[in-house]
């Protein structure tokens, strides 16, 4: 399917350049981010966005119960498919134990095919903080990694993604309890800490949870249907 789904896409990109678009860039998640590997080379993108990239399905196949025995091949078949990259690359591949067979070895391969071809390119690889192949989705991915990967593409050229300095006024600049001095004299001990106090809760689905702590024995859930 991805190799169908190749010519409809290289058409889309060279339309756009043809528009008078100064750049194009082509990203994709899971299935659609190895479609975009396959895209990598002979094509009019200016650069990739390759996220949790993957055509094989998850470890344990949802229709069996039973290993996936294509799962291994997100892994062998990724050499290859990183053959036809030759633009610079954004790629993302979380802590995943459900999606990715090796996301450092994946991640090793990438770098040194990047390094080869002279290629620049910005390869995260399990970000602190962050699991799942759903992970890029959180409001914390963006904070922390928008501003380096817009640089990037503004000008690429291969660099680290140090993450963001912890910020009072913004929640999302914590993504690891590491990142906290003295985090274990800051825990929440006692109920009372709570009451009054609203959170909101990201879930990697399309619900939007808020939790209302109203006493020390009950919190008030609102379950919302995100938009």
């Amino acid at each position: 399917m991805a190799w169908r789904a190749q010519p409809f896409v290289r058409e889309r990109i060279s339309a756009l350049h043809a528009q008078g678009y100064r750049k194009v860039v082509l990203t994709g998640h899971s299935w659609g981010a190895w479609l975009t590997l396959l895209l990598g080379k002979n094509s009019a993108a200016d650069a990739l966005i390759v996220n949790a990239p993957n055509a094989f399905g998850n470890r344990t196949s949802p229709y069996t119960g039973r290993a996936n025995p294509n799962f291994d091949f997100a892994l062998s078949q990724f050499a290859p498919a990183m053959d036809d990259v030759s633009v610079p690359t954004v790629l993302i591949l979380p802590d995943d134990t459900e999606w990715d067979p090796d996301p450092a070895a994946r991640g090793a391969i990438a770098e040194k095919h990047f390094a080869h071809i002279g290629s620049p390119n910005l390869v995260i690889v399990r970000p602190p903080g962050f699991s799942g192949q759903m992970a890029g989705y959180l409001p914390f991915f963006d904070h922390a990694f928008d501003q380096c990967i817009a640089e990037f593409l503004d000008n690429p050229a291969t660099r680290p993604c140090p993450l963001p300095p912890i910020a009072n006024d913004d929640f999302r600049s914590i993504l690891d309890l590491k990142q906290v001095a003295d985090a274990d004299k800051k825990r929440v001990e006692s109920g009372e800490d709570l009451v009054g106090k609203k959170f909101g809760v990201y879930a990697l689905d399309a619900v939007l949870r808020r939790y209302n702590y109203v006493s020390t024995t009950q919190r008030r859930f609102d379950r919302r249907t995100a938009p």
